[in-house]
């Protein structure tokens, strides 16, 4: 499999989460509980796991997952967005969604390079 700008790889049918990338810091316990009530009330059969992890470029990254394909990830993610109990537990706090592999999100916690993710992101997932 190629890697886009030697960093990311593409694969659609491969797992897939949601990683919100919080640009500041937001209680932990809020948005968790936040997610887990969103999940259990709309995607339960999707069995969602809700994870809080970090890197040094970071502080706070939320997982949700695992999705069995990027089509999925995508159509939770078109749906989220319009929760108002999750915007409400992230208060004015800015953070960004994203549809990713586990592999991608790996790649990025490690390299920290959002810029180039964000191409293929907008290139390949939103087809713009």
């Amino acid at each position: 499999m190629r890697k886009y700008k030697g960093l990311y790889t593409y694969d659609p049918s491969s797992s897939h989460c949601l990683a919100i990338i919080v640009n500041g810091k937001v209680n932990e316990s809020d948005v968790t509980k936040a997610l887990n009530e969103y999940n259990k009330n709309n995607h339960a059969l999707l069995n969602l796991s809700v994870e809080t992890t970090s890197s040094k470029d970071f502080s706070q990254i939320f997982v949700i997952g695992d999705m069995p394909s990027a089509e999925i990830g995508m159509s939770y993610l078109t749906q989220i967005v319009k929760s108002v109990e999750v915007k409400n537990a992230f208060g004015s706090t800015p953070y960004r969604n994203i549809v990713i592999s586990k592999d991608n999100l790996k790649a990025l916690k490690e390299s920290g390079n959002i810029n180039v993710y964000m191409e293929l992101y907008k290139r390949l997932y939103l087809k713009r």
